[in-house]
């Protein structure tokens, strides 16, 4: 399995309380994952966030839409 860093775009709440509207940022949030690649097809990317090379196991893992990934790249 490969090492990769995921950048990927996700869904930002806004408010907790009452806001003026003209105040408000809208937009969505830019995250960085890491994690062994586990499988990639063309709708998403799947890492995991432990793995137990010994035993060929996996664990915490997290599935991306590949429309919310923006950039894949391999670490060394």
């Amino acid at each position: 399995m490969k090492a990769v860093k995921v950048e990927w775009l996700d869904i930002a709440s806004g408010t907790i309380h009452w806001t003026d509207f003209d105040d408000l940022e809208f937009g969505p949030l830019e995250c960085e994952s890491v994690g062994w690649l586990v499988k990639e097809t063309d709708e998403y990317i799947a890492i995991a966030q432990n793995y137990n090379k010994e035993n060929d196991l996996i664990a915490d893992t997290m599935t991306f839409p590949k429309s919310v990934v923006v950039k894949m790249t391999e670490l060394k």
